[in-house]
């Protein structure tokens, strides 16, 4: 369908699924004594996922701790500086390499780095990634424009996301596995409440090894896993895509409507990842398909929606579009509200490995009205190319795991990921 104006954009109802998470609330110091995942945060995370395609969560615990916000509004500050600099020095754009593949790196051919401008600028894109030795930004010459304060800043924040990522996949995965007696001990017989207990408790510790040792949060795993052949290649295979896009040329589009419409940059799709995470941006443009209403769901709009009713029962101005908070420093700084969120949308690797109890969202990305440039910065949280999907030791018994997950069992993520495409 057309995208609609954010005035009549689909942002959600006042419901659990939408409203967002608080961050702190998905850590593993949230579980209960007894070793299972908080209830209240489950059920969040798996209504939001399974039955809206997307999970808005609040960095800052509902403007108490501003820690994580100010440094995802550093990435941001970092994916303007790019592109300012570009715009002021259009030489350098020719010193950027094209997409290209770093294989002999990654041991993979989807690890891709470099940059890309469609119709003259009207979508442009860089796509990073770090070695995973030292922490190095590709592709260079991107690091050159970029400087060490900038690669820096996505550095931080790539970790904040990839933090946050592997709470979310540790929650649902836990959550499909435990719903499906995947670690009951003894399947012949009906279970006690201890036997579920166990196999609750189970369900969750292995859901996080799997979260700590398949997805690629660019760290080197080594002693972390009791995995003694650990293929996980030199460089990350979650990329961070820098992303600018304008609805400009809105008039030349096959419906012949001027700019003063929204459309679509990047079609409907889904990714091929364990879950992809879009920090929310000054002018959303991210739309994901509600299955449950069957609207394009704004999330984005969501968190703003949130932040103003946060203002106002401040007495703050809600109409603004930054707030005052102490910088690391203790300093007064001004804060862009968007920075506080971030969107997490399932990918299919998640619906792999939650037996379809949360689908791949479809979701897909629009310029907004009368707007000159928009900015994007998802990351998509993949897997480390050689490491195995040992279904045993993350999904529990191989007979209740169903025939896909029978297939794939003892395959590396990379040969997985190929059967994908």
């Amino acid at each position: 369908s057309t995208p609609k104006e954010d005035d009549f954009a689909f942002a959600g109802l006042d419901k659990r699924g939408y409203t967002p998470i608080s961050r702190s609330d998905l850590l593993l110091q949230n579980k209960n004594e007894d070793g299972t995942e908080n209830q209240k945060t489950l059920m969040h995370v798996m209504d939001a996922l399974a039955t809206h395609g997307a999970l808005v969560v609040d960095l800052t615990d509902e403007g108490t701790n501003f820690k994580l916000a100010l440094k995802m509004a550093k990435m941001w500050e970092a994916g303007k500086l790019f592109y300012d600099t570009l715009d002021s020095k259009p030489e350098l754009e020719s010193s950027l390499p094209g997409m290209q593949a770093v294989e002999e790196e990654s041991r993979s051919l989807h690890a891709k780095v470099g940059y890309a401008n469609v119709d003259n600028g009207e979508l442009q894109c860089l796509e990073t990634r770090f070695l995973r030795s030292d922490n190095t930004l590709l592709p260079k010459e991107a690091r050159d424009i970029l400087g060490i304060d900038a690669t820096n800043a996505l550095r931080e924040a790539f970790d904040v996301v990839c933090d946050i990522g592997k709470d979310i996949v540790r929650v649902s995965v836990g959550a499909s596995s435990a719903v499906s007696d995947a670690f009951l001990d003894d399947l012949e017989r009906e279970p006690s409440e201890e036997d579920e207990l166990r196999n609750n408790v189970k369900s969750s510790q292995a859901a996080l090894l799997m979260a700590n040792e398949l997805m690629d949060d660019g760290k080197v795993l080594g002693d972390s896993s009791s995995i003694s052949d650990l293929q996980e290649g030199s460089v990350n295979m979650s990329p961070h895509r820098l992303y600018r896009y304008t609805n400009k040329g809105a008039s030349k589009s096959n419906d012949n409507k001027a700019s003063s419409l929204s459309r679509e940059i990047l079609d409907s799709h889904t990714d091929s990842s364990f879950i992809t995470c879009v920090p929310v941006a000054a002018v959303g443009g991210l739309e994901v398909f509600d299955e449950d209403t069957e609207y394009w769901y704004r999330p984005e709009l969501m968190a703003r929606k949130s932040w103003q009713k946060e203002m106002e029962a401040r007495g703050a101005d809600s109409s603004a579009l930054f707030e005052n908070v102490s910088g690391e420093g203790g300093e007064e700084t001004q804060l862009p509200w968007h920075a506080r969120y971030i969107v997490v949308i399932p990918g299919e690797f998640m619906q792999l490995t939650t037996r379809d109890e949360v689908p791949a969202a479809v979701h897909r990305v629009v310029a907004a009205k009368n707007k000159t440039f928009q900015l994007g910065a998802p990351i998509l949280m993949c897997g480390r190319p050689g490491m195995k999907l040992d279904v045993p030791r993350y999904l529990g018994h191989l007979d209740l795991a169903g025939p896909l997950l029978n297939e794939v069992n003892g395959k590396s993520i990379d040969e997985i990921h190929n059967a994908m495409q």
